[in-house]
C-alpha cells in the first residue's frame, strides 16, 4: 500500500507520443499535454498554448510534461498571462512614452532653432533696414546740402544787386538806388528799407548757418540728432526771414509802380530753396525713426 501511495503521490512523467499512438497525428508536442485527473485513469489533452506552459522544443513528439492538477495548471497559466501582459503593458509604455519624450525633445529643439532662426531674421531685416535708411538718408543729406547751398548762393547775389525793384529809369536795391546810371548809397534810409535790410540780413546769417550745421550733421561723431535739428530750424528761419523782407519791401507804398527786379527773383528762389533744405531734413529725421 505504501508503495502504491508513493507510486501516486508522486508526479509521473507522460508522454505526448501516447497521443499520437491514439491517432491524432494533427497536433505537435509543442501544442498539447497530457495531464491526469486525481487518481483517475482519465487524462485530458489541454493545450500547452493556453496554460502558458512551454515545453522543451528539442523532442518534438518525445516532449513530457510533468502531472499535476487541474487547478494548478489554470493557476500557473494565468500567473504567466499576468506576466506576459505586464511585460506587454511595459514594453508598450516604453514604446509610447520614449518616442514621444524623444519628439518633444525634438520639438523644443525645433523650436529653439526655429526662434533663434526667427531673431536671426528680425536682426538681418533690422539692419537691412538700417542700411536702406542709411541710403536713403545719404541722398537726401547730398540733396540738402547742395540745395542750401544753392540757396545761399542765391540770396548772396541777390543781396548785392541793386535790381530789387526796377523801372524805365530808377533802380532800387537793399544798400543802394540807381537813377539812370548814377548808383550811390541811400542818404535817408526809410523804415522800410531799414526793415528789409534787416531781415534779408537775418535770412542770410540762418542760411548760412544751416550750411555749416548740414556740414557738420554729415561729419559730425557724437550728437548728430541736435545738430541736424538745429540745421533744419536754421533752414526754416532762413526762407522765413527772406520771405517776410521781399513781402515788406515788395508791398511798401514808396515802391508802387515799379516792377519787380531780378535781385527779387533770385531772393525768392533762395527762399524757396532754403524751405526745401528744411523739408529735406525733416524726411531725414522721419527716415531715421523708422524701425
Amino acid at each position: 500500500m505504501m508503495s502504491t501511495n508513493d507510486n501516486q503521490s508522486k508526479p509521473r512523467l507522460l508522454k505526448t507520443r501516447n497521443l499520437f499512438e491514439k491517432g491524432d497525428s494533427t497536433s505537435s508536442s509543442r501544442d498539447v499535454g497530457l495531464i491526469k485527473m486525481g487518481k483517475s485513469s482519465e487524462t485530458k489533452v489541454i493545450p500547452l498554448k493556453t496554460t502558458g506552459i512551454r515545453v522543451p522544443g528539442n523532442h518534438r513528439r518525445d516532449s513530457y510534461i510533468l502531472q499535476t492538477d487541474l487547478k494548478e495548471v489554470r493557476g500557473l497559466a494565468r500567473l504567466k498571462r499576468f506576466n506576459n501582459i505586464s511585460k506587454e503593458s511595459s514594453t508598450l509604455r516604453k514604446s509610447k512614452i520614449t518616442p514621444s519624450s524623444q519628439n518633444d525633445k525634438h520639438q523644443n529643439n525645433f523650436e529653439m532653432t526655429s526662434l533663434k532662426s526667427n531673431s536671426v531674421n528680425q536682426r538681418f531685416d533690422k539692419t537691412s533696414k538700417i542700411s536702406d535708411a542709411e541710403s536713403i538718408i545719404s541722398i537726401v543729406l547730398k540733396i540738402s546740402v547742395i540745395v542750401s547751398l544753392l540757396a545761399l548762393f542765391f540770396h548772396a547775389v541777390a543781396i548785392s544787386l541793386t535790381m530789387w525793384m526796377s523801372s524805365e529809369f530808377s533802380k532800387i536795391g537793399l544798400w543802394e538806388i540807381c537813377i539812370v546810371n548814377i548808383c550811390g548809397r541811400y542818404k535817408y534810409e526809410t523804415q522800410i528799407i531799414q526793415a528789409g535790410q534787416a531781415f534779408n540780413v537775418l535770412g542770410f546769417l540762418a542760411g548760412g548757418a544751416a550750411v555749416l550745421l548740414i556740414i557738420l550733421y554729415i561729419f559730425c561723431l557724437n550728437n548728430k540728432n541736435i545738430v541736424r535739428l538745429f540745421g533744419m530750424i536754421a533752414a526754416f528761419l532762413a526762407g522765413g526771414f527772406i520771405l517776410v523782407g521781399i513781402i515788406i519791401i515788395g508791398t511798401s507804398d514808396s515802391n508802387q509802380g515799379l516792377d519787380v527786379g531780378s535781385a527779387m527773383i533770385l531772393a525768392i528762389i533762395g527762399a524757396v530753396l532754403y524751405v526745401t533744405t528744411g523739408i529735406l531734413l525733416v524726411v531725414d529725421i522721419v527716415q531715421n525713426k523708422m524701425p
